[in-house]
């Protein structure tokens, strides 16, 4: 069989089983980045008809890769997640984001975010098919006003998930100033911390577990990453504004990383670190007078914001945590120089304390406790002391109940003189001296 034989009967294998059918392929072809395919038909089928059929059906499948190409790089464009974005106040709300920055999806995180989108929704500002900058200004403008934004509470977090770190850190600088206009706009002196996100599924056991979004489960991991003594589960309590504090306290000392601030966290609803240590020195029963060295410190206390006050004079070195939002002394440590003892206690609004002793340096184990509303010191000592002791006096204070906030009617200071003295008398019961 001659080639041209060979040839002319797979022409026409080739037209009987395969259907002409790039007519309805191209019908269906829309205009991609507006150039349109053309193919150019050979009307002359009078020689090689075959051959130019062979040559339809390769157009064919190339134009149905084509559309195929374009369709599937439409639906991306369109419909595919490229970046998801995440407020925080406390309002939490989620934004999914395609390659367009448009919304693709909304959602409130927590009960105050579903709020603020059905705010949005009712008034015809639903921010699906709005553009990402639009969207966030929208929201923003919403927790303005129904009170989320306000003198009191300042600052939101804003964090971005993209795995393009160029595209993500163009968008946090986008988004950030967007926001910034907003506040300002409406007269708001905030801040915005922003974050990208590195989420993984331990971040997102968190925030299920304690009801907060990812975004805020990140940032209080970054904390902790800076201060390991702080737990999760005290941190998840706090606002975005005081965990905002925490992470400019960290910042400023180089020990937070992956986060930016734009803007002055608002202390706002606070008291001062001035007005922190004032509490101290009356607890301490100490005047301001210049010798004692103090140092004050923004920290977390029991799932609240505290301030952490140090003093040290000549004979003692204070520690004191100072609420942050009443000024009260939560509780405090006195460590008398040279002496072995640590003694701490609990005050409260009313003016009581109460303290316990810690080991003394003779081997002795003292616990006490004084309540200046009753007047009156109580302590247990017991120990090992050239023989066995277990003594209870109840040594009268000379000093009246405290009635001011945040202090106490008796000082530290007494305590610990008034416990030293206690064990002086129980060892001179022991040894007969």
């Amino acid at each position: 069989m001659k080639t041209a034989d060979i040839e002319r009967k797979l022409a026409n294998a080739i037209s009987n089983e395969v259907p002409d059918v790039i007519d309805s392929i191209l019908s269906v072809c829309e205009e991609h980045d507006k150039k349109k395919l053309t193919v150019i038909e050979n009307t002359n089928k009078a020689k090689g008809s075959g051959k130019l059929k062979t040559l339809r059906v390769a157009a064919a499948v190339i134009a149905l890769l084509f559309c195929g190409y374009a369709g599937m790089s439409q639906y991306q464009a369109a419909y595919a997640v490229e970046s998801v974005v995440l407020l925080d106040v406390n309002p939490s709300s989620e934004l999914k984001v395609n390659r367009r920055e448009k919304v693709i999806a909304a959602a409130g995180l927590n009960k105050d975010g579903e709020a603020v989108l059905a705010k949005m929704d009712r008034n015809g500002k639903n921010p699906k098919g709005e553009k990402i900058d639009r969207a966030v200004g929208d929201i923003v403008n919403v927790m303005v006003g129904a009170g989320y934004l306000g003198e009191k509470n300042t600052t939101v977090l804003l964090t971005v998930n993209n795995p393009d770190e160029k595209k993500s850190a163009e968008m946090k600088s986008r988004l950030m100033a967007d926001i910034n206009s907003t506040l300002n706009a409406n007269r708001i002196e905030g801040a915005v911390i922003v974050q990208s996100s590195t989420a993984d599924d331990k971040t997102a056991e968190f925030a299920i577990k304690y009801g907060i979004s990812e975004g805020k489960a990140e940032l209080i991991e970054k904390i902790i990453a800076g201060d390991p003594q702080l737990t999760f589960e005290e941190l998840a309590k706090l606002s975005i504004s005081e965990l905002g504090l925490l992470t400019e306290k960290q910042a400023n000392g180089g020990q937070t990383s992956g986060v930016a601030i734009s803007g002055k966290i608002s202390a706002n609803g606070y008291v001062t670190s001035e007005a922190a240590v004032n509490s101290a020195l009356s607890q301490a029963n100490m005047a301001s007078d210049g010798k004692a060295e103090i140092g004050v410190s923004v920290g977390v206390s029991e799932g609240k914001l505290v301030y952490d006050v140090s003093l040290k004079s000549e004979s003692t070195e204070y520690t004191f945590k100072v609420d942050a939002k009443t000024g009260l002394v939560l509780n405090w440590a006195a460590n008398p120089a040279g002496s072995g003892i640590s003694i701490g206690g609990q005050a409260s609004a009313s003016g009581s304390a109460s303290g316990n002793a810690g080991q003394f340096g003779t081997g002795g184990q003292i616990s006490g406790n004084a309540s200046a509303g009753q007047n009156n010191i109580g302590g247990q000592i017991s120990g090992q002391i050239n023989g066995n002791v277990s003594v209870t006096p109840a040594v009268p204070s000379p000093v009246p109940s405290g009635s001011g906030a945040g202090s106490s009617g008796i000082s530290a200071e007494q305590i610990i003189n008034n416990v030293i003295d206690i064990f002086t008398k129980a060892k001179e019961k022991v040894t007969g001296s």
